[in-house]
């Protein structure tokens, strides 16, 4: 009995020692191969923006990324995964002008990460993917701004203001302060609820849009791949250097200098730059001496998507690229006037449609 008994547990012992292997070997090595990258090159591959390559030289950041890789678990055999789509990245990590190894990662799926030379694919976890959003962030350059513009979002129904600040210093000044801020979230400029300033950075190769809530402290940047793109903290020092900003520059009611329009009609769209800067004022102040109106209801309507019937106008006018009104003008069996930006509606007159009807060609 006594030898019965040591048996079993040499061979329950055995058991442990395999399933502990086959763990480890699911769960990743987290063997790191020979070498220390000192950068990492990231491709950013996506079927709207199209190819980014940026170069991380931080060797730490390369280091800690590259190991993190290979403590990945390995992709479970018949993994069910979703259609859904999204960018992927191929990072080269390099040393000395040397690639060590070439990893590719998606971002949609199973979000698998491959390395080259493995035959399995492995499986990203959420720190992989905070790192790899570091990196790139890291990557992305700061810009050399030459002047800004600012618009003071207004209450619903007036007229937005706007200012041009010219000095570089003080533009650059400004954007810097805004890299400094405690970084909120990398690589995203999208802000939840309404902005109460809209800023431009104008650099000599991009505007760069940035926009300010002051009610959950953010303010974002949107470097478009080009520079920088986070969401900031806002603090006191800011806030200060802002007003600081502000308080010099002469703010006036907004003009448009620049307006497209695009056309959804029968299934069909068109889009078009409107040149005719008379016609451009002449319905911006046309639109903002409009009557609030109750938004309709089922407008458009499900009869009209059906019937193909119905015309879609968007307006979006700017001055100095920042969106000073963004308007959506609906007309078939029913018709709507909406300022997309505050969700205000309309009502129109003979005078406002019938400067709609002219407004394609113009």
């Amino acid at each position: 009995m006594k030898n019965s008994l040591t048996l079993v547990s040499c061979l329950s012992l055995v058991g442990f020692l395999v399933f502990l292997s086959g763990c480890g070997t699911n769960s990743g090595t987290g063997n790191v191969p020979p070498g220390k990258p000192d950068s990492v090159s990231i491709q950013i591959n996506d079927v709207v923006s199209g190819k980014k390559t940026l170069t991380l030289p931080v060797a730490s950041m390369a280091q800690q990324l590259y190991a993190t890789i290979y403590g990945l678990p390995q992709m479970p055999d018949n993994q069910p995964c979703t259609a859904d789509g999204g960018p992927y990245y191929t990072l080269t990590f390099n040393q000395v002008g040397k690639p060590l190894v070439t990893v590719t990662a998606a971002r949609y799926g199973c979000k698998p990460v491959s390395i080259k030379g493995e035959p399995r694919d492995r499986v990203a976890s959420s720190d992989f993917w905070a790192q790899l959003d570091q990196a790139i962030y890291h990557a992305s350059p700061a810009a050399s701004v030459q002047w800004l513009a600012v618009m003071r979002v207004p209450p619903t129904g007036q007229t937005p203001l706007t200012t041009r600040v010219t000095s570089i210093e003080t533009a650059q000044r400004l954007y810097d302060a805004i890299l400094a801020l405690p970084l909120a979230s990398p690589n995203t400029a999208y802000l939840q609820g309404p902005p109460a300033y809209q800023i431009v950075f104008h650099a000599a190769n991009q505007e760069i849009p940035s926009a300010i809530d002051l009610q959950r402290n953010l303010i974002s940047l949107n470097g478009n791949r080009q520079s920088r793109t986070g969401l900031y903290t806002l603090n006191d020092q800011f806030k200060r250097l802002l007003n600081e900003t502000l308080a010099g520059a002469t703010f006036a009611p907004a003009r448009p200098d620049a307006t497209t329009l695009s056309i959804q009609k029968s299934g069909s769209s068109s889009s078009q730059v409107l040149k005719n800067m008379t016609f451009i004022e002449q319905f911006y102040i046309k639109f903002n001496t409009l009557q609030p109106a109750q938004t309709p209801r089922d407008c458009p309507s499900e009869a009209d998507k059906v019937a193909g019937k119905g015309t879609l106008y968007n307006f979006h006018f700017s001055q100095w690229s920042l969106p000073i009104l963004q308007a959506e003008v609906y007309e078939g069996s029913c018709q709507l006037i909406q300022n997309t930006s505050t969700g205000q509606s309309y009502q129109g007159d003979q005078e406002f449609w019938n400067l709609v009807h002219r407004a394609p060609g113009q």
